[in-house]
């Protein structure tokens, strides 16, 4: 068809996320191995407005949103090369304990840390 493929859309949200705490100062490994923190999704909702085409450069803006000790949501939105909104992605996440698996909260430090970058 010369779309790319909607279940796509989910990885790039993904990589889009992990580059965004990493711009915060944190990394997915760090918050596994320092904090012992994993953030398993609990919920992906993506709009789609218009297609994105095979070869097309995209921009994907992420942000933070409801973040609280319990869980954190993430906004992304991806525009094309000629800047229009292709779709618009919502994320949430809780955190579990890397090793039980077992809910729990997020250390003051990583609060601190992704709270800077807090988008309401």
């Amino acid at each position: 068809m010369g779309y790319v493929y909607y279940g796509n859309y989910a990885s790039y949200c993904e990589v889009a996320r992990v580059e965004a705490l990493r711009e915060v100062g944190l990394s997915y490994r760090q918050l596994e191995e320092e904090y012992d923190i994993l953030m398993p999704v609990l919920n992906f909702e993506c709009r789609y407005l218009r297609p994105a085409k095979y070869d097309e450069l995209l921009t994907i803006e992420t942000s933070f949103r409801q973040f609280d000790h319990e869980k954190v949501s993430v906004r992304s939105e991806i525009t094309n090369e000629a800047d229009k909104l292709l779709s618009v992605a919502k994320v949430r996440l809780c955190y579990v304990e890397a090793l039980s698996r077992k809910k729990t909260t997020l250390p003051q430090a990583v609060i601190d840390k992704i709270g800077r970058h807090f988008t309401p």
